[in-house]
């Protein structure tokens, strides 16, 4: 089961997510410029979808899906961007107001523009 706070992204992304009783989801969407940014969780799942879709088009631009997810949230700091993270940590995290750092996930930045980001464990040669 996913951890997220619903207060925190419904200040990011501007709006109240719209719960899915069938398919126990909520969706977030952001339209500027002709697109439009949809972020599906699916709780029980643990996993989130982010859809971009182009304002005519009936079918996403680009759609990427993470699985086995375990946190959700969004970053806080004065010296980077705040985006929107989802995803799950290399190791355990505890419950003590610190946000995991991801692995692996997915990163949405919703300001100046758009921009996904894929986070991928690093494999160096050492």
């Amino acid at each position: 089961m996913l951890k997220w706070n619903e207060t925190d992204l419904a200040e990011f992304f501007g709006i109240v997510a719209t719960f899915h009783d069938d398919a126990h989801s909520h969706e977030f969407t952001v339209s500027r410029d002709g697109l439009r940014l949809l972020i599906t969780i699916f709780d029980l799942e643990g996993a989130v979808y982010v859809s971009i879709f182009r304002d005519g088009l009936p079918k996403p631009l680009f759609t990427v899906q993470c699985e086995l997810c375990t946190h959700v949230h969004i970053t806080h700091g004065a010296d980077f961007r705040r985006c929107f993270e989802a995803g799950a940590p290399k190791h355990p995290v505890t419950d003590m107001g610190v946000p995991p750092v991801l692995a692996r996930g997915v990163r949405v930045y919703t300001e100046p523009q758009f921009q996904v980001e894929l986070l991928e464990p690093r494999y160096d040669a050492a």
